[in-house]
């Protein structure tokens, strides 16, 4: 294996990985604790809150923690589809 196959295999897997279990926990706590909890409230919206949504504006901003790191997982799955499509027999056909 060369320098680069070892890198890959000794520090940039974990680190994605780490990175991947760690968004997709987020996202579990996330949905179980919060939004499940605050789907639960009484809660008395207001259309004149400083935030301009209700006071709900903390639920719309959490997405945008994660986009460079959704990016990077897209740009690794379409890596590996073109890999796929390249070095072996899988077509873009049924």
């Amino acid at each position: 294996m060369t320098l680069a196959g070892w890198w890959c295999l000794l520090i940039s897997a974990p680190i994605f990985s780490f990175l991947f279990l760690r968004w997709l926990w987020r996202h579990h706590v996330w949905g179980l604790l919060l939004l499940r909890d605050v789907a639960k409230l009484d809660l008395r919206l207001t259309a004149s809150h400083p935030d301009g949504r209700g006071g709900l504006r903390f639920i719309g901003q959490y997405p945008n923690v994660y986009s460079t790191f959704v990016f990077a997982i897209n740009c690794v799955v379409a890596a590996a589809i073109v890999n796929q499509l390249v070095h072996t027999t899988l077509s873009l056909t049924v």
